[in-house]
């Protein structure tokens, strides 16, 4: 198996951080190189009534804007052991922005944390993990952070 490429979509959780050995420890073993990835969900739809096109636009900027500013601590706080990565963000849906960028970056391994949900959170919410795994062309590795 030849790992040249690999992709860690991060929530900058302590979930995602518990994964990270194991991001080091592949990286180390193969000289690969990582994507740090991050998506920030689309504003869907509100139940909370109307809001103007202009405040709603100017409240996705200021989301993005954080998410960056987040993006950056958690990379400097985080990537010490991991010098040779890529950053990237984007707006959507998690898992099919997470596909499309390992398809368009030659993507060898999605690493992904896990947190297990079960009951009503499960049904509820599902896992990005899971859906990634149902449907990503790409390997998937799904690491329990306990």
């Amino acid at each position: 198996m030849n790992i040249k490429n690999i992709l860690f979509p991060t929530d900058f959780s302590s979930t995602s951080v518990s994964a990270l050995p194991w991001v080091y420890s592949l990286t180390e073993k193969y000289g690969a190189q990582v994507h740090f990835f991050h998506v920030v969900e689309k504003l869907g739809q509100s139940g909370f009534g109307y809001v103007p096109a202009p405040t709603l636009s100017s409240w996705k900027d200021q989301i993005f804007e954080s998410a960056e500013k987040t993006f950056e601590r958690f990379c400097h706080e985080q990537m010490d052991q991991c010098p040779n990565f890529i950053k990237a963000m984007k707006i959507g849906n998690p898992v099919e922005e997470i596909i499309a960028y390992a398809n368009d970056n030659d993507i060898d391994l999605i690493v992904i944390p896990s947190r297990a949900r079960k009951g009503m959170d499960r049904l509820l919410m599902g896992s990005v993990a899971e859906k990634l795994v149902r449907s990503s062309s790409v390997p998937v590795l799904v690491v329990n952070p306990d």
